[in-house]
């Protein structure tokens, strides 16, 4: 299939995805205006009916009620950092300039991009320096500024800067803070006035929400469902709460980390109860919102576009 809105998209595959390269969604309507939507398998739509997926996620609804061109990317599984370099591939990709360009980024939880500080970014920095660069273990912010020449606008470059941010965080909630200001403003970078949402988690810092509520919230109020638990930062124990164990077990930064992390997990193991128990979610994988979800959710984040 060829695009029509970008240029040179269609042979990037999303490798890490069994979906590949329908990751990308569009729809030309010719429009001045353009909304992009981007996020995990949430926005890509997953346990909607795939016949009548691509008309039912909520990007989709909110561009047929603009009536303005659309481009959707899900990337499910993926970190909001790794989501946000396809933000960037897009970007860059339009071969149009719109008078107007909406942007939805629904945040996945932040631990999701502890896997590149962990197992990614030190290998990777060794097989690209060169032999006058700075050891892994011995890289200071004063460092950075040659990553960024070498390598501008790269994954390793934000997994770089995130570690070293992290590098002084000893708890959690401050772990978590660190990963979700760089992450927004990152996407800031490429699109600054960004609608920004969160599927099922916390915010860490609530000022970054244009979307003051969660999808699960909104779910919940439409659905006339009992509330989810609202402090929330791992969605899953085996995808979310295991990544910041397995960060913490590399990089021993947070004392008392057992402790501290068996409260989040009642929390996650409420919500779990909750999705489990919503109609208006799939009963399969990581329960999924379903098409009266999305319609909620399409509503719900419209009333924030200028």
């Amino acid at each position: 299939m060829k695009y029509t809105l970008t240029k040179d998209l269609e042979s990037i595959v999303n490798k890490t995805s069994p979906h590949g390269n329908n990751w990308y969604h569009e729809v030309n309507r010719k429009s001045k205006t353009l909304l992009i939507c981007a996020g995990d398998s949430w926005t890509w739509g997953d346990s909607l009916d795939p016949d009548t997926r691509t008309q039912q996620i909520y990007g989709a609804l909110i561009s047929q009620d603009l009536n303005c061109d659309f481009i959707n990317i899900g990337l499910p599984g993926e970190s909001n950092l790794i989501v946000k370099d396809y933000l960037s591939k897009v970007k860059n990709a339009l071969k149009k300039k719109y008078k107007k360009i909406h942007v939805i980024f629904t945040l996945t939880e932040s631990t999701c991009d502890l896997v590149s500080v962990y197992d990614y970014c030190e290998n990777t920095y060794n097989f690209i320096k060169g032999n006058s660069w700075t050891p892994f273990d011995k890289l200071e912010s004063n460092n950075y500024n040659l990553l960024e020449k070498e390598f501008p606008d790269s994954h390793i470059l934000d997994t770089i800067r995130l570690h070293l941010a992290l590098s002084n965080c000893n708890t959690i909630e401050s772990t978590l803070k660190i990963i979700e200001d760089l992450t927004v403003s990152a996407i800031k970078d490429i699109f600054p006035n960004t609608i920004f949402g969160r599927n099922f988690t916390s915010w860490s810092t609530l000022s970054h929400a244009t979307a003051k509520l969660t999808w699960t919230e909104v779910i919940a109020i439409k659905g006339k469902l009992s509330s989810p638990p609202v402090e929330l930062y791992f969605a899953t124990h085996d995808m979310g709460a295991k990544r910041i164990i397995d960060y913490n077990e590399k990089f021993n930064r947070i004392p008392d980390f057992k402790e501290n992390i068996l409260v989040h997990l009642e929390h996650t193991t409420e919500l779990i109860d909750w999705l489990v128990d919503s109609p208006h979610n799939s009963n399969k994988g990581s329960k999924h919102p379903l098409e009266d979800a999305h319609k909620w959710w399409a509503d719900y984040l419209q009333t924030y576009i200028q």
